[in-house]
């Protein structure tokens, strides 16, 4: 196997191609084609491998010729220009040029010792490479004369590769951006090394260290990439590099696209990693985006405004605060009573880590309107603001394109879209080399025809790419062993269509709980969230509230093996979401589930929010739902088969029933004047939604519901110089309602019944019955004359023999006055 050692020389504006050529050597070392035949090593100051520290006893390009191989000893060396020469070198240090000039720069130095070399003795190659996208300078700027000299040193360099008559010396490249020169330098380099190949080896001391594959899956499954999955992230050069010119001219950008498209992806693994090669990146603050966890999370200034509550402020003091030596809570406080603080905060930040900017990455931002406060919204929006006004924060955001539409509700969000939006589609022309070049990473291979296939059956429908990654991270997980991606492995998934839903129904047939059912629906409707329009996005729950019950846990943790479900133990309080929204759409069971309780799912998430709106107002009485509101979220609570005492208890005390907190008013009424208007008021509201108490209503065969009370021991009285003997016996707790008499006016053998009559003078035999004056349910039954009372009590005589017992009823007329009068139950027991 051949060692080809790349140089690169060049000036420090063009970072990002330095950064392209090392991604690209990377990844030919891992190209079947060439991997058996050559190893690539790259030669660069700023390499892992070569990288040389620069010591005060030396100038810097006296550094790099004495710890790295020179241009001329390399095989192949690699020459990058576009708006800088570079630092002069010292002529006392360093000499002259063969004409007796100075060298204008370091990269100058070391592309005229790779020319003599190669003039020589044929050996190396250099290539040439010349950025030709417009160089804009500010004639404002401080360092005006300086860029503008620089700039004309680079355009008499390559003047040099012509002749006075303007024909061509030598050759070299032009390119408009980065991402078109990673296309042309792989291009050119697959070319360069073919050539080399052809070229007797020179002699090496040693042969080139074993090749590294990626450990464990190169595909990320449902989860996004990370900064540390920049060297398996594939086929978005073209977005990274759009994005990164984007960033660097805007102070608010939003990645917008659906489901499933990448975004999060996109900026994790892409532009992250690229902003930390850029030549000003010490101005940028990214602490601890690369995490040294074996589980490759990360973290830094990277934050969902939902992940730690309905409070987006939280979540991101959380990332903020330990930059500053301040408690989250503190700094939360801070932003929420003035987001205009952010400003100042981030530049504590930055100058905490002798930075300039701080860079906010804002992913599912969606969540500001599925699972944030709506009293939070406003002022965090007037956060985004203050931080794109300011000049130590830059925020990027990834949003859902399905919820763009919210933003138009809150004007200064809108402007910062209008302003910052980049759009983001599914990939079509790179969507194989995202499916080959991880593999090759990691030392994979497919059966022949299998990428062609997959690629095939992955479409471009929204949430494909989704589809496609777990696929293929499931395939990695069936064929690990052999190394091998077989067509038999990818045939049992059931292709990229059916990969996820397969996966999670035999997952949840494997459970061993009963009624799985209503554990389904139990788990997923804490962690479904739905829209007005009917759209399912994740939601983040506490994992406590779901593992107190066991079968419940049982599902959590079957389906977090199955890497359907994620977990995250940071922070005060472990969570639990959806790996991926594409399980919505792909599990049959959970997709249909979820079309028929979709309104029921949103009525609940409103329910929600209120009851933290109604929390943060301190709990108001007059804030809590009406019976008529309440019936709607106890259909809901029975169509979920969610019991009462299962709910959080803020929102179980929010939706206590109405009749519940009326009669608890009732029993605690103060003394005072206006307590009787009171208690009227309450009694009028508890006769509309139903007035719960025993004894004022009817029972469940539609007869009134008494409850007596006894009057005991019983005894002898005088009367008008007569004594009586008073047996023991029950009177009425209530006096007889407007329904309970009600029941006795509709019953078939009730008001007209002539044997309730009786003995009664001819002309008040059901008489006529006059209207209830105060026309409520739970009301006294009021305008009845006595032999209508006696009647009824008759009518109730004739239920179920009770004891002894004596109605009390509210008897008005227009001939009377109103008086409280009792008739006696005269049936005898048999």
């Amino acid at each position: 196997m051949r060692t080809i050692r790349v140089f690169l020389a060049s000036p420090g504006d063009v970072a990002a191609e330095r950064a392209i050529i090392l991604k690209v050597l990377d990844k030919l070392n891992y190209d079947p084609l060439l991997k058996d035949q050559a190893r690539l090593e790259p030669v660069a100051w700023d390499h892992l491998g070569t990288r040389t520290p620069m010591v005060a006893t030396k100038t810097p390009q006296q550094a790099i010729i004495d710890g790295m191989t020179l241009p001329s000893e390399c095989d192949l060396v690699v020459v990058i220009f576009w708006s800088r020469m570079g630092t002069p070198l010292d002529v006392d240090t360093h000499g002259t040029k063969p004409d007796g000039t100075p060298y204008l720069s370091g990269t100058e130095w070391e592309y005229l010792d790779a020319l003599a070399a190669a003039e020589a003795c044929g050996a190396p190659q250099v290539v040439v490479y010349r950025r030709t996208e417009k160089v804009l300078l500010d004639p404002d700027a401080a360092d005006f004369d300086e860029r503008h000299h620089q700039y004309n040193l680079v355009k008499a360099f390559f003047a040099a590769f012509r002749t006075p008559a303007g024909a061509f010396k030598r050759g070299f490249n032009e390119y408009p951006t980065p991402d078109q020169f990673e296309t042309d330098f792989e291009h050119d380099l697959r070319f360069l090394i073919n050539e080399l190949l052809k070229r007797p080896a020179a002699p090496r001391p040693a042969a080139p260290p074993a090749l590294a594959h990626w450990p464990g899956s190169p595909f990320p499954g449902l989860r996004a990439f990370t900064p540390a999955d920049a060297p398996i992230f594939f086929g978005r050069s073209r977005e990274v590099a759009a994005l990164v010119k984007r960033v660097l001219s805007h102070r608010f950008v939003a990645v917008v696209g659906a489901s499933g498209s990448g975004k999060s992806s996109l900026v994790g693994a892409g532009l992250i990693p690229r902003l930390e090669t850029l030549e000003d990146s010490q101005t940028w603050l990214l602490p601890g985006w690369r995490s040294a966890s074996e589980s490759g999370e990360w973290t830094g200034l990277r934050f969902t405004p939902g992940e730690l509550g309905d409070n987006p402020f939280l979540a991101l003091a959380a990332r903020l605060a330990p930059l500053m030596g301040d408690t989250p809570r503190e700094v939360a406080a801070t932003l929420a009573a003035d987001p205009s603080q952010i400003a100042s905060l981030c530049e504590q930040a930055a100058h905490s880590r002798r930075r300039a900017e701080v860079l906010l990455f804002i992913d599912q931002f969606e969540e500001l309107f599925t699972v944030v406060g709506g009293s939070y919204r406003g002022a965090f929006v007037d956060l985004l603001r203050a931080a794109h006004a300011s000049s130590a924060a830059r925020v990027v955001v990834t949003m859902r394109s399905d919820f763009y539409h919210r933003c138009v509700d809150y004007p200064p969000l809108a402007a910062l879209l209008e302003e910052g939006s980049f759009p983001l589609s599914v990939p079509t022309d790179t969507l194989l080399e995202m499916i080959t070049r991880p593999a090759e990473r990691a030392g994979l291979t497919f059966d022949e025809g299998l990428p062609g296939r997959i690629l095939k059956d992955t479409g471009d429908e929204p949430g494909a790419l989704a589809l496609m990654a777990y696929t293929l991270d499931e395939l990695y997980h069936a064929c690990q062993t052999s190394r091998a991606l077989t067509h038999a492995a990818y045939d049992d998934l059931g292709g990229v269509e059916k990969a996820i839903g397969t996966r999670a129904e035999k997952t949840f047939a494997g459970l061993k709980i009963a009624g799985p059912d209503a554990v389904l629906q139990r788990v997923f409707h804490e962690l479904v969230e739905v829209d007005e329009r009917g759209t399912a996005t994740r939601r983040r729950t506490a994992l406590a509230s779901l593992m107190s019950d066991p079968a419940c846990a049982e599902l959590v943790t079957a389906f977090t093996e199955a890497r359907l479900l994620v977990t995250d133990e940071r922070g005060s309080e472990a969570t639990v979401e959806v790996a991926h929204e594409a399980l919505f759409r792909s599990w049959g069971k959970l997709a249909e589930w979820i079309q028929r309780m979709q309104d029921d799912l949103r009525l609940m998430r409103q329910f929600e929010r209120d009851a933290r709106d109604w929390q943060q107002r301190e709990r108001p009485a007059g804030l809590q739902p009406k019976h008529e509101q309440l019936i709607y979220f106890e259909a809901a609570l029975r169509h979920l088969n969610i019991e009462r005492d299962q709910l959080d208890p803020l929102l179980r005390a929010y939706t206590e029933p109405e009749q519940e907190r009326l009669l608890r008013e009732v029993n605690d009424l103060p003394s005072t004047a206006d307590r009787h208007g009171r208690r009227r008021d309450i009694g009028d509201r508890l006769s509309v939604i139903g007035d719960p108490r025993s004894g004022v209503g009817l029972d469940a065969n539609g007869l009134p519901q008494i409850d007596w009370l006894p009057v005991t021991p019983g005894g002898d009285i005088k009367i008008g110089g007569k004594r009586f003997t008073v047996k023991p016996f029950y009177i009425a707790k209530y006096l007889v309602t407007y329904a309970q008499y009600q029941a006795f006016v509709k019953a078939e053998d009730g008001f007209e019944n002539p044997a309730w009559w009786e003995g009664m003078p001819k002309e008040y035999r059901r008489q006529e019955l006059k209207e209830q004056l105060i026309l409520s349910l739970n009301n006294p039954r009021d305008n009845v004359s006595w032999y209508q009372a006696v009647a009824y009590t008759r009518w109730l005589s004739a239920r179920p023999p009770l004891a002894p017992a004596i109605l009390r009823i509210w008897l008005l007329s227009a001939r009377t006055t109103p008086r409280l009068n009792t008739c006696t139950f005269s049936r005898k027991w048999r």
